[in-house]
């Protein structure tokens, strides 16, 4: 996690013309990390089930989450590259994808199959995975020279460990809110919820992200312009005020737009 969030860097490595050893770099070290952390949380995942839950029926639910967390946080760096390179429309399409890909797999694991917390769970892994594969080929190997650096690593390690805090922190509470829904409550309330989860998803993937990713790039390409402080400034204030006004309309009118949809 502290290496995809060290992609920051990347304005910086694609102008020194080293972009793809960089690519390369964080991606070999992201794969080796993240297989040797899911490979010894699956040795003991009955005995975590049993701690964190009180039951070693859980385990294979808490396997599929560990994979959830893994996939989702592989899956930023190739959203990220869409993002420093201003592809709106493709970031759309892969993020789309897999809403559509997860939604209809809840639908078929949780009520046709009747599978619960372990439907929802799998149907949310299937739905990213099947995105990343997509998107490994299509984005990152494109962009990858098979040399590793080390100073490359390191940089990134720098850079985004800032980071690490929050975004375990939501990684985190955004899965295992099922298994406390799941603990509290029946399926069917579990069934509403992954539904209004998709919804929400629908709301921040079109009113938001789509957005206020140029900021970003936006914020990197004028660092060195003499009255950068201005432009970020009114940048932030329109950003602010249109996301506002977005949401703030969404709210007043979601029943009628949720009928018309359903």
């Amino acid at each position: 996690m502290v290496l995809l969030w060290g992609t920051s860097v990347f304005f910086i490595w694609k102008r020194r013309g080293v972009l793809m050893v960089f690519f390369f770099s964080i991606i070999s070290w992201e794969v080796f990390g993240f297989l040797c952390f899911h490979s010894s949380i699956i040795a003991f995942s009955e005995e975590l089930a049993q701690m964190l839950v009180g039951s070693k029926d859980q385990s294979v639910n808490l396997q599929i989450t560990l994979g959830i967390i893994v996939v989702e946080i592989l899956y930023v760096l190739p959203l990220q590259v869409l993002q420093y390179e201003k592809k709106a429309f493709s970031y759309l399409s892969y993020n789309a994808l897999k809403l559509v890909i997860s939604f209809a797999t809840t639908i078929y694991f949780v009520i046709n199959l009747d599978m619960g917390i372990t439907g929802f769970l799998t149907a949310r892994l299937i739905g990213v995975s099947i995105v990343i594969i997509i998107a490994v080929f299509h984005i990152i190997i494109p962009r990858c020279t098979f040399a590793f650096s080390k100073y490359a690593l390191m940089q990134s390690l720098r850079f985004g460990f800032p980071h690490v805090i929050s975004t375990l922190g939501y990684t985190v509470f955004s899965i295992t809110d099922r298994f406390m829904l799941n603990w509290l409550s029946t399926p069917e309330e579990l069934g509403k919820y992954g539904f209004g989860f998709r919804i929400a998803n629908f709301i921040n993937l079109i009113f938001v992200q789509t957005i206020g990713m140029s900021y970003f790039p936006s914020i990197m390409n004028n660092e060195k312009e003499v009255d950068n402080i201005r432009y970020y400034r009114k940048m932030l204030t329109y950003y602010s005020f249109l996301i506002g006004f977005l949401i703030l309309g969404f709210l007043f009118f979601y029943s009628a737009i949720c009928y018309g949809l359903l």
